[in-house]
Parts: C-alpha cells; structure tokens; sequence
C-alpha cells in the first residue's frame, strides 16, 4: 500500500483526500482488507475491502475533513492494507493550522463568517 502524497497540511472545514492505491504483488487474486488505525474521528475509508487480481494496482482514497474546533497541529495515523498472507501500512500524516480571519471571510467557508449566502 502506498500513498500519492503522505503528508497534507489543511485548516479545518476544508476537506481533502489521500490518493492510495493497494497493489497485489502475488499470484493469485486477493481480497484486501483496508483499515485506519490511529487516525482521527473525522478520517475515513473511501473503501473497507477491494479484490485485486495479480499484479494489479488498484486506487482508493482517505477522505478527512477535520471540524471546526478541531486544534492545531500534526495527527499521525496509518493505513493498514492485509491479506489471509501478508499485511503492509502506509503512514500518513494530516497538519491542521489555524483558520484566519480572510478564510471566515471566504463565501460557503463552513456555513459560518460574513461571506456566507
């Protein structure tokens, strides 16, 4: 399991994803298990499980959209990619900095601020 990117820095309220992709390096087909660990409420699996012929690479993604009152700072978790056979992770890391003021400013930001319709 691999990522296209392993570290993404966002404010909260804005939503981006972790392109991921899983490849079966045996020979066989395999149903691959995907789960989080560590990762923050407000992260998510675009998938739980994919079948993956051999020697294929197959892509999901890692949704989070940390909340509003989520705090600054660095939030460390995994993904875990496992077969009946063999298990690999990927490390992944979000960086929440602080909202400003022209982001409150910002029309939709969060439904909140003066920019809101």
């Amino acid at each position: 399991v691999t990522a296209e990117k392993t570290g993404l820095t966002k404010r909260p309220c804005r939503g981006e994803v972790f392109n991921v992709f899983v490849t079966n390096t045996g020979q066989y087909v395999e149903m691959v298990k995907l789960e989080l660990a560590g990762a923050p409420s407000w992260v998510s699996l675009a998938q739980t499980e994919i079948e993956i012929n051999p020697g294929e690479t197959q892509p999901t993604y890692v949704h989070f959209a940390a909340p509003f009152n989520t705090p600054v700072g660095a939030y460390d978790f995994k993904i875990k990619a496992s077969t009946a056979y063999s298990t690999a992770f990927q490390d992944l890391r979000i960086n929440i900095i602080p909202i400003t003021s022209a982001d409150l400013n910002q029309p939709g930001f969060a439904g909140i601020g003066p920019g809101t319709r």
